[in-house]
């Protein structure tokens, strides 16, 4: 329509007429020697090589082959030649923008002798939450330094109320920080799914901080969301993996992860770090507004200096997990039970079973079986009890008994040491103890390991599971 020789101008006239979101990648037969990318909403770097330029919608996809990317912003195109990179806005207006350097080395895109992705990446937490950790807590007596999080003192006290947004796996990471942030740092709060939140035209009261949390920093809905809570007058902060997203770029305060890259698609160590991430927030958020007695906080800053090292426990563990997957993995439904804090600890270890294996796996509240999903309780369905130590725990207790009285079978994560839920559940998932608020960021290494040995052992397509992207980038 709009082609007349300049294939650069074609593309601005036509991404004039586009409406939603797009990222583009533009070749035409009269100009073999040149690319146009495009975008709106959707994510879309420019790889600076040697002799040669790449277009991709993520960095992980070229750092193989150069460290150097331009990020596109929305309603910008890049023309690209194996000499060159011109940006524009789409009125064609020239961008100058300073190349952004990759900081972590092209191997860690790699598997690293690893027979997935996946798998790699459970085993990368712990040195992932020592990394997320330094610089910010080193010491149960020192104040956690938050860089970025861009929040005065006085701002923090005034808070009246804080809102989670989020998506799938970064929303069940939400759910724990909406329970911390309540419990630990007395905050009214909520969590929402990104998709969501818009829907409910939600009320922002003054003093009202929105979290965003997303590993991509391009999730289609969590933008969405975070846009509507800054037009409602919302500060807002993000909890990110990637550098320089998109919600990133458009958050006031950013708190990234420093989980580094994460290929495969169903989210690992990036869930750990948000939920850690979560964790030193709230209790940093506790420690200003005075809410929390000084014991009560240097028992919470212990506890986050020991995940690394119990994440690195539960990973020798792994021989006993992958034995019980061997019991359950010709099962094809499951349900994950959780109560309090460990409620998303459940929810998040059945969307890993379920999108890695294809097991049909719901996540419930424990206190919601005699609600409906009792019924489904049969010996052809399992059931994974998150039971640790905490104020839960005797509640737990008596929902595995629920099931075991209707013949089915459980598999009971229990704290080291714990002598009766062995006497109750068929099997057992140990996990060292710690403080129940920390449980979530520990507890659900041993799920993940659970979920890919069931998939594994079931011949599935781990690191790139059918229908599933790594990054939502449409609503």
């Amino acid at each position: 329509k709009y082609y007349e020789g300049d294939l650069g101008e074609a593309v601005r006239r036509a991404c004039h007429d586009l409406e939603g979101s797009f990222a583009l990648g533009v070749i035409h037969a009269a100009h073999p020697d040149l690319l146009i990318g495009a975008r709106r909403f959707s994510p879309l770097v420019v790889g600076i090589g040697d002799g040669e330029n790449f277009i991709a919608s993520d960095m992980g996809a070229i750092r193989k082959w150069t460290d150097r990317v331009y990020v596109i912003d929305d309603d910008e195109m890049a023309e690209i030649t194996r000499e060159g990179i011109e940006l524009c806005d789409l009125d064609h207006r020239p961008v100058h923008r300073e190349p952004y350097i990759i900081p972590w080395p092209a191997e860690a895109a790699e598997k690293g002798g690893h027979k997935h992705f996946m798998h790699k990446e459970i085993h990368e937490q712990p040195m992932a939450m020592a990394e997320c950790l330094r610089g910010r807590l080193h010491s149960p007596d020192k104040p956690i330094t938050l860089d970025g999080l861009n929040m005065t003192e006085e701002e923090i006290r005034s808070l009246r109320k804080v809102v989670f947004a989020a998506c799938g796996t970064a929303y069940h990471a939400g759910l724990v920080g909406r329970f911390l942030m309540e419990n630990f740092a007395r905050i009214p709060a909520e969590a929402d799914l990104g998709a969501e939140l818009r829907a409910r035209d939600p009320v922002v009261l003054d003093n009202t901080l929105a979290i965003m949390v997303s590993q991509s920093g391009e999730t289609a809905d969590t933008l969405v969301a975070l846009r509507e809570m800054k037009e409602k007058g919302a500060k807002v902060v993000s909890v990110i993996n990637v550098v320089d997203s998109s919600i990133a770029r458009e958050s006031d305060g950013v708190v990234y992860i420093q989980a580094g890259p994460e290929i495969g698609v169903a989210s690992t160590k990036a869930y750990t770090l948000q939920v850690l991430t979560l964790q030193m927030i709230a209790c940093h958020f506790a420690e200003v507004r005075g809410v929390q007695p000084p014991e009560a906080i240097r028992e919470m800053k212990e506890g986050l200096l020991r995940v690394p090292d119990q994440a690195a426990e539960l990973l020798t563990r792994e021989d006993a997990i992958r034995e019980i997957a061997q019991v359950y993995y010709p099962l094809n439904n499951a349900l994950y039970l959780g109560r309090g804090i460990n409620l998303p600890t459940a929810m998040e270890g059945a969307l890993k079973l379920k999108e890695i294996s294809y097991v049909h796996a719901e996540g419930y509240s424990a206190g919601e079986m005699k609600h409906g999903p009792i019924a489904l309780v049969e010996p052809s369905l399992f059931t994974v009890a998150v039971a640790v130590q905490g104020k839960v725990y005797e509640k737990m207790i008596g929902n595995i008994q629920e099931i075991k009285a209707r013949e089915g079978p459980v598999i009971g994560v229990a704290t080291d040491g714990d002598e009766y839920i062995p006497r109750e559940a068929d099997h057992v998932i140990w996990v060292p103890p710690c403080h129940e608020l920390i449980s979530p960021a520990t507890a659900q290494i041993p799920l993940q390991l659970l979920a890919y040995h069931i998939a594994d052992l079931r011949g599935c397509h781990i690191d790139q599971p059918r229908n599933l992207a790594k990054t939502v980038t449409v609503e």
